[in-house]
């Protein structure tokens, strides 16, 4: 660095920093103090779809434990006949991949994810 330059720069400045060879003024890195209170979800919300209804019925009349246990195992039991389907077909993981992500996606927006 050139000596001349540093003895020429003050040296308590308020808000300047060097960077390289040249002194540039910086904005705070908060400019804005205000705080706000964070939204908190604990998960997304599925769509409404024509099956949502049968599934807020159900969790009405077993509940929610019960209707997580009959999704996990309907879901379970889908995601087998995919990668049989895939087996049987010769497709490869990443083919049994995409149909499960499509599947899933299907099953919100009918309204099963609900």
């Amino acid at each position: 660095m050139n000596p001349a330059f540093v003895a020429a720069t003050p040296v308590s400045a308020s808000r300047t920093d060097f960077v390289g060879h040249a002194v540039c003024n910086r904005r705070p890195a908060i400019e804005n103090t205000d705080i706000q209170q964070a939204k908190w979800t604990m998960g997304r919300l599925s769509k409404f779809g024509p099956f949502t209804p049968a599934v807020i019925a159900t969790r009405l009349i077993i509940g929610d434990k019960r209707l997580n246990k009959v999704r996990g195992k309907a879901i379970s039991l889908h995601s087998q006949a995919i990668t049989a389907f895939c087996d049987f077909t010769g497709a490869g993981p990443r083919m049994r991949q995409n149909l499960i992500r499509v599947a899933k996606k299907n099953g919100d927006t009918l309204g099963f994810l609900s």
